[in-house]
């Protein structure tokens, strides 16, 4: 059954534009010029705001992550902006989602057991695995240990990669303090060794500035990586 979608004029104005221009990226002076031929005159923050609503009506419902599941693992979609676990925030997370979808789905007495085993940051959306019990959490740490589970990101980096594939070797420190990590030299108290290996699938241009497009695979999985090895290059993740 298909659910039908009310949208503005704005709203369809701007869906429609961006249809019709697929692997494109513009910024929010170029959308309220091209769409609607008029300067921002400060009021660039409505195209966010239109954006926003239209992802509401078009996207799954993020309060209820997607999900497949056996009795030893949960596979899932994090949403993102969603925290994996509890943080400062008091926000809702995808650990207790997940519990609470499961504690009523499958008409439990007690609390669903949930072992999380690897991680993605908050703004990051993607495909996370959890364990149901002890032996699927022993037995998938082992296998993050031995790298037979892998890691693949997808990335829109501000500016071109001169290379269209490559490795990225580095020595990572945390300051706990800050939540940051940083590139430091090798034999750095506390650093650890970061590598990943990058794809470029693609490569796009604004009227005011360059992209790349793409695949990540990690190789270790450290604080923050991606984002921190990126910029150390001078290829910052395009919205962060």
């Amino acid at each position: 059954n298909e659910e039908e979608k009310i949208f503005t004029t704005k709203e369809f104005d701007l869906l429609t534009f961006l249809a019709s221009h697929p692997n494109r990226v513009f910024t929010k002076e170029e959308l309220f010029s091209k769409i609607w031929d008029m300067e921002s005159l400060g009021d660039i923050a409505t195209v966010t705001v239109h954006i926003k609503k239209i992802r509401e009506k078009i996207e799954a419902d993020t309060s209820k992550p997607q999900y497949i599941k056996d009795k030893d693992i949960l596979v899932c979609e994090k949403p993102s902006g969603m925290p994996v676990s509890s943080d400062k925030t008091g926000d809702m997370d995808l650990m207790h989602q997940l519990k609470n979808q499961i504690y009523f789905e499958e008409g439990l007495n007690e609390e669903p057991e949930f072992y999380l085993v690897h991680r993605l940051d908050r703004p990051v959306g993607g495909v996370m695995v959890f364990a149901r019990n002890k032996d699927a959490a022993a037995d998938l740490s082992r296998q993050i240990r031995e790298h037979c589970f892998e890691k693949d990101y997808q990335a829109v980096l501000t500016g071109w990669i001169p290379q269209s594939e490559g490795t990225w070797r580095d020595f990572l420190w945390k300051d706990p303090s800050a939540n940051r990590s940083k590139v430091v030299k090798e034999g750095t108290k506390g650093a650890k060794e970061a590598i990943l290996d990058y794809e470029v699938i693609d490569m796009m241009e604004s009227d005011k500035m360059k992209f790349t497009y793409c695949l990540i695979h990690l190789r270790t999985g450290r604080h923050h990586q991606i984002r921190v090895q990126t910029s150390s290059r001078g290829f910052g993740i395009w919205g962060d």
